[in-house]
């Protein structure tokens, strides 16, 4: 029993056992009489001479196992057979191999699990060394079949190198795994594909051409599904376009948003008592609290040893656990209160200047690279890390004066394309803003957040209606939106019907592009291909 789980093939028998540095070889011959011969498969028995092979096995606790197998060479009696002579072949071994097929395995899986180069240095540390060539080598041998024709087929492109070279992935949405890769993005090889499979039915996608026409020509029979998530962005885009050509409205709503910001955040000063007077007496308001300081840093820390001490730690796994050195954690755990710190003797770089850089920050005159170079000119020799640093003891600039808002126009579609129960208070003001300052947003704003819902709950009943209200826009992008949704009109109609999408796709090139960058760009579409569909 453990000799069959021990070594490769069961007819084998060890006549020997010796180790040196790390390495077990194992001579083993084996225990049949007959073989059979590679040309006419006729068994023979007369054996010619015998010779030895040399093949690298799995490893055994640490140790790098080498097998000396004493093969035989046989006579092939068969007249009609061209082989004279053959050496009987076991079935672990392929011809001229120097590994066991389940070594193979085992580095070839380690392999595509990482990549080449990895590979190599790992399977040194298991004991089965190989070069970084010898698994690109496997790895190239490797034959990796396209899976099985699926019933709903997603298809994206990737990019092999971006702005230059593209391909497209395959994937079957209900197993959720990669069916094959095809070089470029064009429409014809896909096309070729989907003839030869018929057994798809559905086909989801982007609103790509390529892959509209592909998948009318090569799967007729199919129903085309739009993917819900590019819907959506379409509709981000159209309004970022037009929110490009209102700078105006924005700018103003910006305005609005730091006057708004500024009379929340004032503080009103307290009232002067009368001379004389009692400021406990009746009538008068009392004190509003300060805002309690924030700890320190070492504050915390000596909160958090005092915690755990409480918890029976010992010194040395609270110097493990918070990452401080364990006379600190001493030092605090004897002491019920932080001890007092005696000041910095003879200052800091930014003591000459701690007026100099009040007068300027503090009034909002100048930002953190202006005073930097401003202190340079006083003679300030420190960095400018240092001087970030140093300034955030003190207020921004922004409290002394008005922080202008800067709203964008990639930010205001993205407000004007949410539902309202998805925006915080902070940005249902922010879009309040816009709303009132930019009249033709507020015209389109129900018209986006009906395409929002409509797309969510896949109201399949309501696309007619809006896109009639859309191509009655006075807003050009969304006109065209329309008119750009119409020309795929059936693709989105099923994405508002069924429950299909491009997800499972848009993970699957995510890993495709972990995978290409573990090769770190030296992996052809070849290579790429079959790490993609190797299963682990």
């Amino acid at each position: 029993m453990i000799t069959s789980l021990l070594l490769p093939d069961s007819c084998l028998c060890i006549q020997s056992l010796y180790t040196q540095e790390k390495v077990l070889e194992c001579r083993l011959q084996s225990q049949t009489t007959v073989a059979s011969c590679p040309d006419c498969k006729q068994e023979q028995r007369a054996v010619h001479s015998h010779c030895q092979r040399k093949v690298a096995d799995l490893p055994r606790s640490d140790f790098s196992v080498k097998l000396l197998i004493v093969v035989r060479r046989f006579f092939c009696r068969n007249d009609d057979c061209s082989r004279k002579t053959f050496a009987e072949r076991p079935p672990f071994l392929l011809p001229y191999a120097r590994r066991t097929t389940r070594l193979n395995r085992n580095l070839i899986t380690l392999a595509f699990a990482t990549n080449a180069q990895t590979g190599s240095k790992l399977s040194a540390v298991l004991a089965m060394p190989v070069s970084s060539s010898t698994m690109l080598r496997l790895m190239h041998g490797q034959v990796t079949e396209p899976g099985s024709a699926p019933v709903v087929l997603g298809v994206d492109d990737f990019a092999t190198c971006k702005g230059k070279s593209y391909g497209t992935i395959l994937v079957d949405i209900e197993k959720q795994q990669v069916v094959d890769l095809l070089p470029g993005r064009e429409a014809e090889p896909l096309t070729n594909w989907l003839q030869s499979r018929p057994s798809v039915s559905f086909i989801t996608r982007d609103r790509a051409p390529a892959y509209a026409e592909a998948a009318a020509g090569g799967a007729p029979q199919a129903v085309q599904v739009a993917d819900r998530f590019h819907l959506l962005v379409n509709l981000t885009n159209a309004l970022q376009r037009f929110f490009d050509g209102q700078a105006d409205c924005l700018r103003k709503a910006g305005s609005a948003l730091s006057e708004q910001s500024q009379a929340s955040h004032q503080v009103q000063p307290p009232d002067q008592p009368t001379p004389g007077a009692d400021p406990q007496s009746a009538g008068s308001e009392p004190a509003a609290p300060t805002a309690k300081k924030a700890p320190t840093a070492k504050e915390l820390v000596f909160n958090q040893v005092k915690e755990l001490q409480a918890k029976g730690h010992s010194s040395r796994s609270i110097a493990r656990l918070l990452s401080v050195s364990r006379t600190r954690v001493t030092r605090y755990m004897i002491h019920q209160q932080l001890p007092a710190y005696s000041p910095r003797v003879g200052g800091t770089k930014f003591s000459p200047f701690v007026k100099f850089i009040e007068q300027n920050w503090s009034q909002g005159k100048c930002n953190r690279w202006q005073l930097y170079q401003l202190l340079q000119q006083q003679g300030y020799t420190g960095s400018y890390g240092n001087l970030c640093r140093f300034l955030h003891r003190y207020p921004g600039p922004e409290s002394a004066g008005i922080r202008p808002v800067r709203v964008s126009a990639r930010k205001a579609a993205f407000l004007l394309s949410r539902l309202p129960e998805d925006l915080s208070a902070g940005q249902q003001e922010e879009l309040s803003a816009i709303l009132a300052h930019c009249p033709a947003a507020a015209g389109i704003h129900c018209l986006a957040t009906d395409f929002v819902a409509m797309v969510r709950n896949r109201e399949a009943g309501r696309l007619d209606e809006w896109l009639q209200k859309a191509a009655d826009c006075p807003v050009a992008t969304l006109r065209s939106l329309s008119k750009g949704i119409q020309r795929d009109y059936d693709a989105v109609k099923a994405a508002l019907s069924y429950s299909y999408s491009n997800g499972p796709v848009e993970g699957q090139v995510n890993r495709l592009k972990l995978i290409k960058r573990q090769t770190y760009g030296r992996a052809g579409f070849d290579l790429l291909r079959k790490r993609v569909l190797f299963k682990i």
